[in-house]
């Protein structure tokens, strides 16, 4: 599965170069902005993929009892005083991310996501105009998270393990205590079902890129439940109404005159 994912990687990567606007490869790369939407859909599904692909690999190996490698000890905080301030340090920081020329997209997290269909009523909803699907956009952004997919894969199982590390320590066989509100950190909403969400099941074009994606989601919900750390379906609490009280009305008393 992993060179699947991999291939699907390369994949995506020489269809976003096909969508640079020539001339513009070399400076600030361009892209169409109905070419941006088609190529988030695939990224967004290519990062769920992983996720299910992470997930599964820690659910194995607290499965199989593989113990991670300990964490190494750090000096005391004496030994780590340092005598430029943390507002420079923080500046300096900044200074160079403004500098490299690098794009911020955020860290990669496993549980964080979620997908639904269904839009947020909270906020008061703002008129806009769709945008030009044929305008070009920066696609600098979407070309780091492209980029990004392969490093996520080499590291798989660092990440994996790391989660492992957390899930050791609220294990409901531990004795560590589990907060009834706080999930557990391999907790993935989308694996409460038995399917993907739609909306990433649907940006699927190929029937091979939809049955690994229904793959990695069946495996990575089956591996979860496995360990203990399964997602009940909502509604399961749902008891049925006891029709066994139910009794049926008296016959009725016919009197003869």
């Amino acid at each position: 599965m992993a060179k699947r994912l991999q291939r699907y990687g390369r994949s995506l990567i020489s269809l976003a170069s096909q969508f640079i606007a020539p001339g513009t490869q070399d400076s600030a790369p361009m892209i169409q902005q109905s070419a941006l939407t088609r190529m988030q859909s695939h990224i967004r599904r290519a990062e769920y993929m992983l996720r299910c692909y992470i997930l599964w690999m820690a659910a194995e190996m607290c499965r199989t009892g593989l113990q991670p490698a300990p964490k190494q000890e750090r000096a005391p905080l004496g030994e780590q005083v340092s005598s430029v301030s943390p507002l420079i340090q923080h500046q300096e920081r900044e200074r160079i991310a403004l500098t490299s020329g690098r794009i911020r997209i955020g860290g990669f997290r496993v549980t964080t996501p979620e997908f639904s269909n269904r839009k947020s009523t909270r906020r008061k909803r703002v008129f806009r105009l769709a945008p030009d699907p044929l305008s070009e956009v920066d696609a600098g952004y979407i070309l780091a998270r492209l980029n990004r997919l392969p490093r996520i894969l080499k590291r798989a199982d660092v990440i994996a393990e790391r989660l492992v590390w957390k899930a050791l320590n609220c294990h409901p066989g531990m004795s560590a205590d589990i907060s009834e509100t706080k999930p557990h950190p391999l907790y993935f909403r989308p694996l409460q079902t038995w399917l993907p969400p739609e909306v990433i099941w649907n940006s699927g074009a190929e029937e091979d890129e939809r049955a690994d994606l229904n793959n990695l989601h069946l495996e990575a919900r089956c591996a979860l439940e496995e360990i203990g750390l399964g997602i009940p379906p909502p509604g399961h609490a749902d008891t049925l109404p006891e029709l066994a009280a139910f009794k049926p009305p008296p016959p009725p008393q016919i009197r003869s005159c």
